[in-house]
């Protein structure tokens, strides 16, 4: 069953565009928006990136596992129920 997830990757600024096109790429995900919060002062590279697809569970699940394995120590990828009204 298709519904809408939260995925938030959590890491360097230099890599949300990657994370993001990923996601987009990987099958059964329909990425409907995407939202960045820089993190700091400017000084410290890391962003929060927050992106809402529309996809089954298992295609979230698989994507973010397949994408979380290659990013560097501290960055994070997770994915949740939709925040919000």
């Amino acid at each position: 069953m298709v519904t809408t997830h939260q995925v938030k990757y959590e890491g360097p600024s230099s890599l949300a565009v990657r994370v993001a096109t990923l996601l987009a790429d990987a099958e059964g995900i329909d990425l409907r928006s995407a939202e960045k919060q820089d993190l700091g002062d400017g000084s410290v590279d890391a962003v929060v990136l927050t992106l809402t697809v529309e996809a089954s569970a298992d295609d979230v699940t698989e994507a973010i596992g397949r994408i979380g394995v290659g990013l560097p120590e501290g960055a994070t990828i997770t994915a949740g129920p939709v925040e919000g009204p």
